[in-house]
């Protein structure tokens, strides 16, 4: 919709050593060197879409989130969709969930494995991004 006007994306890309890199509109990542993941478009005036191309190059669990960054109303009443392609299939649909939130909060949306193509989908709306059990590299 077009309020939030602002939500962004976040790709959590397992980098090896224990280290992950974070794609987000202050760093938008690049598909032909590290992290291999990449924001795409980032868009910032509601209705969207906003899209993040990820290479699996790596092992280990990938995490995507949206946070609400500007504009009125919350995720929860932005009636924002998620959609996941692995090449040209849609693998997944993920609508906001209809849960308690606050300006600032987070969507939690799922994590990914890269070695075994399985996704997590969490779905749920928190005042803080998803928690990491390794370091970020930035």
């Amino acid at each position: 919709g077009a309020d939030p006007q602002d939500l962004d994306s976040y790709v959590w890309v397992p980098i090896g050593g224990g280290l992950y890199d974070c794609v987000y509109y202050g760093d938008t990542g690049s598909i032909t060197e590290e992290p291999c993941a990449q924001l795409d478009n980032d868009e910032t005036s509601g209705y969207g879409p906003e899209t993040v191309t990820v290479l699996p190059e790596h092992s280990d669990l990938y995490t995507y989130a949206v946070h609400h960054f500007g504009g009125d109303g919350t995720l929860r009443t932005s009636e924002a969709i998620l959609r996941i392609y692995q090449g040209n299939d849609l693998r997944h649909t993920v609508v906001v969930p209809d849960q308690y939130c606050e300006d600032d909060w987070w969507w939690y949306v799922c994590t990914f494995d890269a070695e075994s193509g399985q996704f997590t989908i969490v779905n749920t709306l928190q005042n803080s991004p998803p928690l990491l059990t390794v370091p970020l590299r930035k």
